[in-house]
């Protein structure tokens, strides 16, 4: 009888542990991008993101300018995405955790740098570039390396990790940049319009928060 229960109360226990280990890492997954609509996004910039339903994505043209989601910032997280791009140096981006909301007459900051529009996202959040190799690189701060891309035209996908300052990005299952920032702990998420060569394609958008 004594050593039944032992044994009952053991399971118990190592179940228990395999459902909080399960449980701690990651939160419920959000589609951000389903298809279907854009709820949850708007544009601020020059140049406009499109919904090409047959296709199930978002097609950026023109720019410069950002299509964001306001519904929701983000603290540590895991964002998942497909690219694809009209042309081997086809510019875009992906942003994340710049703080505030586009406003297109916010006034510079102490460092005089633009706030308003997309430029906000720039100089508050950090932006992991899509432009040929330079995919995966966080502009301005630092190069990816070795990215493995598939031929234009073609679907890439890309995936950022972020816990802390500490920023992880990978293209096609590949880890090509690990960087440790120092700006907001929390934001949103957007996506970069660049300029009217670069016919840049999104499509199943969605993030995981990492953590409690």
């Amino acid at each position: 009888m004594k050593k039944e229960s032992l044994t009952w109360k053991t399971m118990v226990l190592v179940c228990a542990g395999i459902l909080l280990a399960g449980s701690s890492a990651y939160a419920e997954e959000i589609v951000l991008f389903d298809g279907k609509s854009m709820d949850g996004w708007a544009h601020t910039g020059p140049g406009y993101f499109g919904l090409d339903e047959r296709e199930s994505c978002l097609i950026a043209r023109g720019g410069m300018g950002m299509l964001f989601y306001y519904d929701q910032k983000f603290k540590d997280f895991e964002v998942v995405l497909e690219f694809s791009v009209n042309q081997d140096n086809a510019n875009s981006g992906v942003f994340v955790r710049f703080p505030n909301l586009p406003k297109r007459n916010r006034p510079p900051d102490a460092q005089g740098r633009n706030l308003a529009g997309p430029w906000g996202a720039v100089n508050e959040g950090y932006e992991f570039q899509i432009q040929g190799k330079a995919t995966g690189s966080v502009y301005s701060f630092k190069d990816s390396e070795d990215v493995p891309l598939n031929e234009v035209g073609a679907w890439n996908e890309m995936r950022i990790k972020v816990v802390g300052q500490h920023y992880e990005g990978f293209v096609n299952g590949k880890k090509v940049v690990e960087f440790e920032g120092d700006r907001a702990p929390e934001g949103y998420i957007g996506l970069q319009n660049h300029d009217p060569s670069s016919i840049v394609r999104f499509r199943n958008i969605h993030i995981a928060p990492l953590g409690k």
